[in-house]
């Protein structure tokens, strides 16, 4: 994650430039995370702590932010047609319907069993 430096609060609609030329065909917003897909793609952007963007092991313990919409990449090449925020913890679903989870599994929010309740990144 990149430490956040412009922590502005925006009063009303601002177009996300990094997303221009791209159809966001569907998006959600966590507590401190959004996530948007464009065609089979998933963007993700803010707080990266416990995980929740799926950008891999944060660089510090610290809260993280990233600062732009960056491209989330799957384990496999999939299509992704939907996506979800929690308050810290994040899904999407495939072409197929496959189910993809990520961020805090604290109380089995990921639904990966209990040897896994701990953060996915």
């Amino acid at each position: 994650g990149i430490e956040c430096k412009n922590k502005v609060d925006l009063c009303h609609p601002t177009f996300v430039n990094c997303l221009r030329g791209k159809k966001v065909t569907d998006f959600s917003c966590g507590y401190s995370h959004t996530a948007a897909v464009c065609g089979s793609e998933v963007f993700v952007w803010g707080s990266s702590s416990n995980g929740k963007l799926g950008l891999g092991t944060p660089l510090s313990r610290n809260e993280s932010y990233c600062e732009t919409p960056t491209k989330l990449h799957f384990p496999t090449r999939r299509e992704i047609c939907r996506v979800s925020c929690g308050a810290n913890h994040s899904a999407c679903i495939g072409e197929v319907g496959e189910l993809y989870v990520w961020g805090n599994g604290d109380g089995g929010r990921l639904g990966l069993g209990a040897e896994k309740l701990h953060d996915h990144y």
